[in-house]
């Protein structure tokens, strides 16, 4: 899958969270039920830039044209340096020892199984390879004989630069001219999707 490209925006960019909750009302609204449809969020993102050589305009644009508008989706890091809690990255199997962390330049993490911090360093129960993992993320091995069992939960709290694995954009139909104004006025709407 490609890789959005590394040009940051100029300004501090929005990113929104999106949660899905089914509500009904039951009795004209005396009762109410909430079910929560996904257990993380998907995120959406505006990247508004101020001023790209004509490389960078070219290269975004070009990006675009190949993912065909927003049918091709792309992975893409967070532009700014973040602390998250509660990221699950994976469930183990208890033969699978190596997970992506979903972060890149990663720092101050911490990684637990169904909840029990694990300990890093050799001889211990993990080890962080910086830029092993996929598109340059951290990837998390697990050292022989500390597998995560199955269906066991690996969550990881850190800071860094969050990995979000698929997205597409939001437009489908622009022509160059348009493309460029929304970069620099509205900006450039990036959804993240589920598949």
């Amino acid at each position: 899958m490609a890789l959005f490209p590394d040009i940051a925006p100029s300004y501090d960019y929005t990113m929104t969270v999106n949660y899905k909750t089914l509500t009904s009302f039951i009795t004209d609204g005396d009762i109410i039920q909430r079910r929560r449809k996904r257990t993380t969020p998907l995120h959406a993102f505006n990247l508004k830039y101020n001023l790209l050589t004509e490389t960078d305009e070219k290269t975004l644009f070009d990006f675009y044209t190949q993912r065909y508008g927003s049918w091709e989706s792309f992975s893409m890091f967070d532009f700014k340096e973040r602390s998250w809690s509660g990221q699950t990255i994976g469930t183990g199997d208890g033969a699978e020892d190596t997970f992506d962390s979903g972060v890149k330049t990663i720092s101050a993490y911490t990684i637990s199984i169904s909840g029990v911090v694990q300990v890093e360093g050799g001889g211990s129960d993990y080890t962080v390879n910086a830029t092993a993992g996929t598109d340059g993320q951290a990837q998390v091995v697990f050292n022989g004989g500390s597998e995560p069992a199955l269906a066991a939960r690996i969550d990881i709290q850190y800071t860094g630069y969050k990995y979000f694995a698929t997205c597409v954009f939001e437009n489908d139909t622009i022509n160059r001219s348009l493309f460029l104004y929304n970069l620099y006025r509205l900006g450039l709407n990036i959804i993240e999707v589920t598949s």
